[in-house]
């Protein structure tokens, strides 16, 4: 049996696809392929490395994919993470299941250096709590 195939995908450099990704990794380990895309894929900031090593998921080494280079015809389930919704993607084959996330932005966390770990965490908890939930129905279906 074919493991399912989760594709996040994110606006920008790609911080919070990533983070989806990662917590996808964590949890459900090798039963799962996952991916993460952006239009302009960079690697994780220091912050958001820090966010994920301080709940011992590790990011450094990874980054996101471009978004144009990304077969999502390949993908069980794309999960767009944006602020807004704003996220447009080509049209998707009719069994690809699309969910849409509404995550604030980390790339518009500004301020003290605790302010934006706070921001971040928060930030972090919602993307690791919808994870856990797209999981349990993923390897159901699977």
């Amino acid at each position: 049996m074919a493991k399912p195939k989760i594709l996040f995908v994110s606006p920008g450099t790609g911080a919070r696809s990533l983070m989806g990704k990662a917590f996808a990794r964590y949890y459900a380990g090798q039963t799962i392929e996952v991916e993460s895309a952006c239009p302009d894929p960079k690697p994780p900031s220091a912050y958001i490395v820090w966010a994920m090593n301080e709940v011992a998921v590790y990011t450094s080494e990874d980054h996101p994919i471009a978004l144009n280079s990304a077969k999502l015809e390949d993908f069980d389930f794309v999960v767009k993470i944006s602020e807004q919704g704003q996220l447009t993607l080509p049209p998707l084959s009719a069994s690809t299941q699309v969910e849409d996330w509404r995550v604030a932005n980390t790339a518009a966390v500004r301020g003290q250096t605790s302010d934006v770990i706070c921001s971040l965490r928060i930030i972090r908890y919602q993307i690791e709590i919808r994870v856990q939930e797209l999981l349990r129905k993923v390897l159901v279906t699977a």
